[in-house]
Order: structure tokens, then C-alpha cells, then sequence
């Protein structure tokens, strides 16, 4: 057999080998945090990413919704057009505990220890905080619950005794039991000063 023979032969044997092992298996490493898809990916949406930097980062298993909390979601017909759970984001409040956000159709919905609620994103967007409450008719101290655009670090509550509290933003948001709240003031990113007057919802 000549060389170009010999060459020839050499060539299809290593040619069979690739292929053969194209088809065997590989292993792969059990990845069990919930990684979200292209399509998931796009329906965050670059504005709201750059808005609320929470939905910049890469989703873990910590950001997802407890089986509690969303069972609670859409209960009673009220879910909201294009609502994505499953692009929730944990929002850590240190001391007074958690919260979750995740994007809807335009806006964004949230459960938190005290209110819960969705609301359109050009709220947050021009405004900078979106406050809500809630209440006990048999306590004074009302619960308040924030989220914040990105460049807000702290809100200050003004109390109907004139009072001022400051709290800090953290994760994009801020939760606080203040007794007799009146507004809810804070620095937006452009240096403006904002603010919301707290109603307050008996129950």
C-alpha cells in the first residue's frame, strides 16, 4: 500500500472516531437555580433593568416567590395582563424582612410584609418612589412600603406632628412602621425634590 493510500485511510478512521463520538452522551452538572430563558430575558425589558438595577443581576433560586406568597397571586381574578412571577427578584430590607417585585405588562407588581399591589412603571420612572401602606383601625402604626428607582438612597418621613424620620433604600425599595405618617419625601436622581402624601387605608 502506498503512502497516499496509507494517508487516505488514516483520514477516514479519524473522521469515523469524530463522528462516533459526537453521538456519545455527555455529562452535564445539575444546575437547579431557576435560570430564566431568552425569551424571560427580553420580557424584563432593558428600560426596566436600568431603572431597577434588581432586574439587572442574574436571577437565583432566593429570588423566587415562596409557594406562599404566590398562591396568593392572582387570587380572586385580579392578575394582572403579563405578569411574571417567574422574573421575580427578592428585595432584601434588612432587619423588617423581605420582599418580591416582578414585572408585568408595563408595570410592576409586588408583595411585601405590609402592602401588596401592582402599579404602572412610569409611576416609579417619573416620579422616583411609589409608596404604599397599610393599616390596623385598632393601632396607630401604619406600615409603609416603597420602591424605589435606581439613585435614590434614602426617603424621609415626615410625621403629623412635624416630626422627620429617615430610612434607607436597599434593593431598590424600604419598608417602615411609623405611628401618624403625613408624606413621604425623598432626592430624586436628578436632585429634585419628591414627594407623596400617605393615605392611609383602614381595615
Amino acid at each position: 500500500m502506498n503512502r497516499r493510500l496509507i494517508a487516505a485511510a488514516i483520514a477516514l478512521a479519524l473522521i469515523v472516531v469524530g463522528a462516533l463520538a459526537a453521538l456519545q452522551p455527555t455529562a452535564q452538572v445539575a444546575d437547579h437555580a431557576p435560570r430564566s430563558s431568552g425569551a424571560e430575558d427580553a420580557s424584563v425589558g432593558r428600560d426596566l433593568a436600568r431603572l431597577v438595577s434588581v432586574f439587572a443581576r442574574p436571577r437565583t433560586v432566593r429570588d423566587a416567590v415562596p409557594h406562599g406568597v404566590g398562591a396568593r397571586v392572582g387570587a380572586g381574578g385580579d392578575r394582572q395582563r403579563g405578569e411574571a412571577v417567574s422574573l421575580s427578584r427578592r428585595l432584601a430590607l434588612g432587619a423588617t424582612g423581605v420582599a418580591y417585585v416582578w414585572p408585568m405588562r408595563g408595570g410592576l407588581c409586588y408583595a411585601s410584609p405590609g402592602p401588596w399591589g401592582c402599579f404602572p412603571l412610569r409611576l416609579v420612572q417619573q416620579a422616583g418612589v411609589v409608596v404604599s401602606s397599610t393599616s390596623n383601625s385598632k393601632s396607630p402604626t401604619v406600615r409603609l412600603f416603597g420602591i424605589a428607582r435606581d439613585g435614590v438612597r434614602a426617603v424621609r418621613i415626615t410625621l403629623e406632628d412635624g416630626r422627620r424620620l429617615r430610612v434607607r433604600v436597599r434593593d431598590n425599595a424600604f419598608l417602615a412602621d411609623v405611628s401618624h405618617p403625613a408624606r413621604v419625601s425623598w432626592r430624586g436622581p436628578d436632585g429634585s425634590i419628591n414627594d407623596q402624601v400617605v393615605r392611609v387605608p383602614r381595615r
